[in-house]
């Protein structure tokens, strides 16, 4: 959207359109109505001390973000650091087995989850060559 747009968006979300106070916001944010907001939003953000970005995409996160929110179901779960943070993240690996699936359970960050007779899908939350080492075995 541009930066009109937003603003128009904002106020509808807001019950209506303060002038003075749209006015007083593009020349805070130095906010060109016609353009489109994400073109500046990194110099925009970093004038501000609190602002709330919905994103999937980390790169984005990191480049304007000091402290993280996770929501699940619009509640807040985890809060901090993008480094605090980091534990969260998990690498997925499947897995298809020509005999018995194994049980390794016993391995730390590792979550296996049933996906057939013959496969497991792992959730790793922590280091991935101990499960690594343990298939290859």
């Amino acid at each position: 959207m541009t930066g009109a747009e937003t603003l128009e968006f904002l106020a509808c979300l807001r019950g209506g359109t303060d002038v003075a106070y749209r006015a007083a916001l593009e020349e805070l944010f130095r906010l060109d109505p016609d353009k489109k907001i994400r073109a500046g939003r990194r110099a925009t953000v970093r004038r501000c001390q609190t602002v709330f970005l919905s994103s999937h995409i980390l790169r984005e996160v990191e480049a304007v973000c000091d402290r993280v929110g996770i929501l699940r179901s619009g509640r807040l779960v985890d809060e901090g650091t993008l480094t605090e943070l980091r534990h969260l993240s998990a690498q997925t690996v499947d897995v298809t087995f020509d005999g018995p699936v194994p049980d390794l359970s016993p391995l730390p960050g590792v979550r296996a989850i049933p996906v057939g007779s013959s496969a497991l899908r792992f959730e790793v939350t922590g280091r991935i060559a101990p499960l690594l080492a343990a298939l290859a075995d």
